[in-house]
């Protein structure tokens, strides 16, 4: 049934990718094993043959649940199996999926973290850093910045992914940087973006760059908070750093301005993160130079 459905929509010109090698149908994957993407724009259903929430790409992996179910949807038979994607429970068809290794599934490995839905480089189009960038000296660090992009706000992926790649042409053509210069971005629309990724150390907070990590909040957060999706984003995110053995659990969180001279995570944002737990009101030393005030 399901050759006949290849041969068919390949005639037609409906079948735009070609056949994938990977396939799960048959297997029994346990609770916890890491499920990976072996195909590009896959759907990822709120249950099996259900309504669509979202798509998952190659590399990306995630955790499976140890549920599957089959169905039959447009004619064809699948079996689904269910994964953690983002804050739920997504369903994704086996013939599309491989099983990958424990490693690939920890937020330092390429896994997307349970908490939150993560966006990598391949997706939103980034460029190969200029050069090396060397890792953080010493994990997991201590302390986490936010910041803001003081740039449009963005609410679906499509208008991150372009916001994400004007940003890095920034700080790569402008600023001189090998690569953009937070580890992780969030957007409105509740997602993360990999930016130089965990394990690196970033431009983000002048005098801090080797012992801490930072996300920053795309948009400009002086006139208002951003929505509660990106709030709860990048507290997920973070939760995903400390999964990952990046991030003490014990962290002190504090914004830009707490570290430098300037309004960064702006004037709506920042008594936002004072609110929450991880937020620290120790003094910390300000590093000061030119250009702070800009991001």
């Amino acid at each position: 049934m399901k050759m006949q459905f290849y041969l068919l929509t390949a005639l037609f010109g409906l079948w735009m990718s070609p056949l994938v090698s990977g396939d799960i149908t048959g297997q029994n994957p346990g609770a916890g094993t890491c499920i990976c993407l072996d195909n590009t724009s896959v759907n990822v259903r709120s249950s099996p043959c259900g309504t669509v929430i979202g798509s998952a790409n190659t590399p990306q992996c995630f955790v499976g649940t140890g549920k599957k179910q089959a169905c039959t949807l447009n004619g064809v038979n699948y079996e689904f199996f269910a994964v953690q994607y983002g804050s739920q429970e997504g369903w994704m068809a086996g013939d599309f999926l491989v099983i990958g290794s424990s490693a690939q599934c920890s937020p330092t490995g390429g896994g997307n973290c349970a908490q939150v839905e993560i966006v990598y480089r391949s997706q939103w189009g980034a460029r190969a850093p200029t050069y090396t960038i060397p890792a953080l000296p010493s994990k997991p660090v201590g302390m986490g910045f936010v910041h803001h992009t003081v740039t449009s706000s963005c609410t679906t992926q499509e208008s991150c992914s372009a916001i994400m790649r004007s940003i890095q042409n920034y700080h790569i053509d402008s600023n001189g940087w090998p690569d953009i210069g937070y580890n992780y971005l969030v957007g409105e629309d509740g997602r993360a973006y990999e930016g130089r990724g965990w394990d690196k150390v970033g431009a983000h907070t002048y005098g801090y760059n080797d012992q801490a990590v930072a996300v920053s909040v795309i948009g400009d957060f002086t006139g208002r908070a951003p929505n509660q999706a990106a709030q709860d984003a990048v507290k997920n995110i973070f939760a995903c750093a400390i999964q990952g053995g990046i991030l003490r659990s014990n962290y002190e969180m504090f914004g830009h301005r707490d570290g430098g001279c300037t309004s960064c995570p702006g004037d709506s944002l920042y008594p936002v993160i004072r609110t929450w737990p991880q937020y620290s009101f120790r003094e910390i030393p300000k590093y000061c130079r030119k250009g702070d005030d800009d991001d």
